[in-house]
């Protein structure tokens, strides 16, 4: 009977997915382990800290910030040129 009450109790805790992990490009020291194949960097090792084998479906990338497209062209400004400001024009 004690086995019984005991599979009960620790069914709930398997039952459960571990922790989403973030993955790293790199591993900070020698306790990081590493799995392949985590989309969408797929060819890149993604290193984390936790059990070894973790499952692919715990682990994730962060979203690559946006940045604002950079404008080649200056802004008008609406100031005349400084040659004609100082001359007072």
């Amino acid at each position: 009977m004690p086995v019984i009450a005991l599979i009960f109790v620790m069914l709930p805790s398997m039952a459960r997915c571990g922790e989403p992990t973030i993955c790293h490009l790199e591993p900070l020291d020698s306790s990081w382990h590493y799995r392949t194949s985590i989309a969408p960097l797929r060819a890149a090792k993604c290193w984390y800290l936790g059990p070894a084998m973790k499952p692919r479906r715990e682990l994730y990338w962060p979203e690559a910030p946006t940045v604002p497209p950079i404008s080649i062209m200056e802004e008008e400004n609406e100031q005349p040129p400084f040659e004609l400001r100082w001359k007072g024009e």
